[in-house]
């Protein structure tokens, strides 16, 4: 059976997903390599499973909501922080995941302290 991704240029009101099991981890570098300038798609891989999934217009307002979110309750209880952006995290062969949301907390780190998806 062939699936497909709808037009991903496109933010939709759902989000798409694809997954496949049985992917290496080279494949899986292969697969992402020719994704890197499709914009609205993102790639997960853990333990041998792909998923791909497109983001919603949903999805991108519940990310920017739990932003504003985190943001203020980090002010009022004066936690200083530094946003980091989605931030992926990586273990070579086993698992690579991208975060929406990502901070560091104190004092600004290479590795952030929170991780956040909006999935």
């Amino acid at each position: 059976m062939t699936q497909t991704l709808e037009n991903s240029l496109n933010l939709g009101e759902e989000e798409q997903r694809f997954y496949r099991r049985g992917v290496t981890w080279e494949k899986f570098q292969a697969i992402q390599k020719a994704f890197e300038n499709v914009p609205g798609v993102r790639l997960f891989y853990c333990e041998r499973v792909l998923e791909i999934v497109t983001i919603s217009k949903p999805h991108e307002a519940i990310s920017s909501l739990m932003a504003a979110l985190l943001t203020k309750h980090f002010e009022i209880e004066e936690i200083e922080f530094f946003p980091s952006g989605s931030y992926s995290q990586i273990l070579p062969g086993i698992v690579e995941y991208q975060a929406d949301l990502s901070y560091c907390l104190e004092n600004d780190k290479n590795r952030p302290d929170l991780s956040k998806s909006a999935r």
